[in-house]
């Protein structure tokens, strides 16, 4: 199949012709992406016929461009964003998918057509559509908390963990991510999420617990007295076996430890182990925690970090921390 061909093919609308080029497309984007850019207006007005019977076709081969060249589809973030709310279930959940793979790349084109209000409403769609929904609104966080922290409150009750479903568990992580990127601009709105977060902790799920510490590590920039209460907890953590739960408890720790140094002195021991975790980041907040203790006992530690870590971030940390303790 040449790209010739297929342009010349999605000009039919005769489903007949029309469903099987979109689906031999559809095998070959993930493997020629860039090749086969060209066929993207051509899905998009597929997409734009309401009524086109290869519509969800068209958005789900829209989706494994946005994958694999999230630029290539963004400007026609307004055309997907429409499609999420027709009333075909199938078509609102590829979309929404399609717009999900474009915002970590893109963001501020989904804020220009203003999506974050479909966002929030697709909270309450189905499980799919929610999950791409709170997926985009994490990644859009990430780039502009602003934009997203009125809704906080709906975020907070999707991260409560009344019993849900295992097809559910994943929606509570996201929603914790982007809680952690509102934490940073407005503090008190994440508030409420705190009590869940602290028995999200013990959750057998390794996604939920670490995106559940790195938002309690972002509130407690802001709010370290809401958080230091539960030191203890990401002290026993240090030794989670979720790699990024074990390097965000660091962060929560090295946080607190900057206001509240006593209250972080008995992970110490703990704190020592981390700096020789496999993440530079655990290692980095060690450093940070350990300085803001102050403890003198780790100090030929410190300086074997600072003259032999191969990550030039932990070396700086670990010379910040020498300088507070020497």
């Amino acid at each position: 199949m040449t790209v010739a061909v297929v342009l010349d093919l999605l000009g039919h609308r005769d489903p007949a012709v029309l469903r099987p080029t979109i689906s031999a497309l559809d095998a070959v984007v993930s493997v020629r992406p860039a090749e086969f850019v060209p066929a993207i207006p051509g899905l998009i007005d597929v997409v734009r016929r309401p009524d086109d019977p290869c519509r969800e076709g068209a958005l789900t081969t829209l989706t494994r461009f946005a994958v694999h060249v999230p630029e290539e589809v963004a400007p026609y973030a307004d055309v997907l964003a429409a499609a999420t709310e027709g009333t075909d279930p199938r078509e609102r959940t590829a979309a929404m998918g399609c717009l999900a793979a474009i915002a970590p790349a893109d963001p501020g084109a989904l804020i220009e057509v203003d999506a974050v209000p479909i966002f929030v409403g697709a909270i309450t769609d189905s499980a799919a559509v929610r999950r791409g929904a709170l997926l985009a609104l994490g990644a859009i966080a990430e780039s502009d908390p602003d934009v997203v922290a009125p809704h906080a409150p709906l975020l907070v009750a999707v991260f409560d963990p009344d019993e849900r479903p295992p097809a559910e568990r994943n929606d509570r992580a996201h929603a914790a991510t982007a809680l952690g990127r509102i934490a940073g601009v407005d503090p008190d709105a994440v508030l409420p999420a705190v009590e869940p977060a602290v028995e999200a902790l013990d959750s057998t799920s390794g996604p939920i617990r670490t995106n559940a510490t790195a938002m309690m590590a972002d509130l407690a920039d802001r709010r370290p007295a809401e958080i230091q209460p539960y030191t203890d907890r990401f002290a026993s953590l240090l030794s989670d076996d979720h790699a990024g739960t074990r390097s965000n408890a660091t962060s929560a720790l090295a946080r607190i430890a900057a206001t509240f140094p006593e209250t972080v002195s008995p992970a110490i021991p703990a704190l020592r182990e981390c700096l020789s975790d496999e993440r530079s980041k655990a290692r980095e907040n060690a450093c940070l925690a350990l300085g803001y203790c102050a403890e003198s006992t780790v100090a030929d530690d410190l300086r074997v970090m600072r003259d032999r870590d191969p990550d030039p971030g932990v070396r700086e940390r670990a010379a910040w921390a020498l300088a507070r303790i020497e």
